[in-house]
Order: C-alpha cells, then sequence, then structure tokens
C-alpha cells in the first residue's frame, strides 16, 4: 500500500521509475547513495522526490 502519492513501492517499481537494472539500483544504494531501502524480506520503499533529488545532486557534481 502507498503511503504518499510520490512513494515507491517494490524494487520493480524503484527500477522503473529511475530507469535502471535491480544490479544497478542495488549498487547505486551501496555506493552512491541512491535512496532506496529493503524494509522487510523483500519489500522496498522510495519515493519519487528523493529519487529527483538524488539525481539532480549528482548531476550537479558532473556525475553519471
Amino acid at each position: 500500500m502507498k503511503t504518499s502519492p510520490t512513494a515507491l513501492v517494490g524494487l520493480k517499481e524503484i527500477c522503473a521509475y529511475a530507469r535502471m537494472s535491480a544490479p544497478r539500483v542495488k549498487i547505486a544504494i551501496q555506493e552512491y547513495g541512491f535512496p532506496a531501502r529493503q524494509i522487510i524480506g523483500t519489500e522496498w520503499q522510495s519515493d519519487m522526490q528523493l529519487v529527483d533529488e538524488w539525481r539532480r545532486e549528482r548531476i550537479g557534481r558532473g556525475a553519471t
């Protein structure tokens, strides 16, 4: 169940919004502070606004 209109629930939804594969999202979480987390077992959560902010920050630093 989504808690806000910008919530991303599930790794598949997060990957689709971020336009990244699941392995790439997991690497981005560990190495680059991508704003997503595994909360219970295989349940993942993130937020569109946080992903957008993360992207803007990375672009501002010249990161890919």
